[in-house]
């Protein structure tokens, strides 16, 4: 894989995990260009070319270069947070923002740190997201058919943004303004990874990875526009107390285009926007003292893998 950097030998010598994770970026950049059918030749070659080398525990997702026909299965709500809660920092991350938002994948990919820098500093329990054409220049299909509008990440999502960024932090040092919200968590160089963004595929890898672990026998159907479908099922159930969201205010949050004359009021009214969007309900239970005891124990010993290596590291460059 001439492009990756990575020789044949490497490739083999790779844990399972590692050259998935190669691999995958390999294809993802045809993907990317839209040449799908390349991607999954590729993928097919490089797969046959370890199982000849003896190692058959390497598990790739297929490229859908042919239109599938097979039916789309809907993340309940509760599915979704178990889905989530068995999850990684970041992927917890992805999961719950996008379920909270409803935001498109190319959208979620498009925000940068500094989107939403000012929010976390204050505190803000729940997040308002913006969507505007200028994400465009980041990603070409993050604002579709150029239809400006908000949305936001819930307590839940905003909690488990807070956790992934203080984390990434504090493994790679202070976040940039321009940074991607979510980066990629291949093993491509630091310095790399801090200003790309997670792909198109790896999020439709992620959300099958997530649903599968979860125990859903349909996780191969999953997709990750199926959040969005989650996400409207909540607007569509209505408040916790009773009583429907106006039919424009879903509109509105789904990014769809509203007549001229009433996208102005949602805009100009975003306080009252969040506060029915609050009144939702999102479920979710709070995290435990014990989870969040279990947090902090992976943080630890994050750590001090983290000190062991970069120790190695440093007598390996003396020799």
């Amino acid at each position: 894989m001439r492009r990756s950097k990575v020789g044949p030998d490497e490739l083999v010598a790779m844990s399972a995990t590692k050259a998935a994770a190669a691999i995958q970026e390999f294809c993802d950049r045809y993907a990317e260009n839209k040449q799908l059918r390349t991607a999954h030749i590729y993928l097919n070659y490089l797969r046959s070319f370890l199982k000849h080398n003896g190692r058959r525990d390497v598990e790739l997702e297929e490229y859908s270069w042919r239109r599938s026909r097979r039916p789309e299965r809907i993340p309940t709500r509760d599915e979704l947070y178990k889905m989530a809660e068995i999850s990684d920092l970041r992927d917890r991350a992805v999961l719950l923002c996008d379920f909270h938002s409803g935001l498109r994948n190319a959208t979620l990919r498009a925000l940068t740190f500094g989107d939403l820098k000012d929010q976390l500093e204050a505190g803000k329990e729940i997040i308002c997201v913006r969507v505007t054409a200028q994400l465009k220049e980041r990603v070409p299909a993050a604002c579709k058919e150029n239809v400006e509008h908000l949305t936001f990440f819930g307590r839940k999502a905003t909690e488990a943004l807070r956790l992934y960024l203080e984390e990434r932090e504090r493994r790679r040092g202070p976040i940039g303004d321009s940074e991607p919200l979510f980066i990629s968590a291949s093993n491509i160089p630091h310095s790399k990874a801090r200003s790309q963004p997670i792909t198109e595929d790896a999020l439709q890898r992620l959300i099958k990875r997530a649903a599968r672990k979860a125990g859903i026998k349909e996780w191969r159907q999953m997709r990750f526009h199926s959040l969005r479908k989650t996400f409207r099922s909540v607007l569509d159930a209505g408040f916790k107390s009773g009583g429907q969201l106006a039919e424009d205010d879903k509109e509105f949050l789904m990014g769809h285009a509203l007549p001229s004359q009433r996208a102005p009021y949602h805009d100009a009214n975003m306080n009252v926007l969040q506060e029915r969007y609050a009144k939702l309900d999102w479920g979710g239970e709070p995290l435990t003292l014990e989870r969040e005891e279990e947090v902090r124990s992976l943080r630890e010993r994050v750590a001090r893998l983290e000190t062991i290596y970069s120790e190695k590291l440093k007598i390996k460059e003396q020799r």
